[in-house]
């Protein structure tokens, strides 16, 4: 399955078309183009018409019909941090979420209790 990968940093946007879920990925098309001011704010991505522009304009010029998309976000304003967390028990789960996301996050922290395993 070919899928669009979009990756938008704060400067450059990195568009690849390639095989998703396989073991050896193949990219078929890739370009580049320079992120337009503002795109990449406080709050994330904002709408921009002179972006989604020259996106379709490229799009189109590279012959890029993948319909499935992955939008990457690639700014130092929005934290991301993997951790690894051991299996426990239900019970202590909730406090040692807060625990150890407290360390990582900045201000008060509740975790969603979706996806704890039983």
């Amino acid at each position: 399955m070919k899928i669009l990968s979009i990756e938008i940093g704060v400067d450059v946007t990195h568009v690849l078309e390639m095989d998703y879920r396989v073991k050896n990925p193949k990219v078929y098309r890739s370009f580049s183009f320079q992120t337009p001011v503002g795109v990449i704010g406080e709050a994330g991505v904002r709408k921009s018409e002179e972006f989604r522009t020259a996106l379709h304009k490229l799009l189109d010029a590279n012959k890029i019909k993948t319909r499935k998309t992955l939008f990457v976000v690639n700014s130092g304003k929005i934290a991301s941090r993997e951790v690894l967390i051991p299996m426990i028990k239900r019970k202590p789960y909730q406090g040692f979420l807060k625990y150890k996301f407290s360390r990582f996050l900045p201000g008060r922290f509740i975790p969603v209790p979706a996806g704890i395993p039983e």
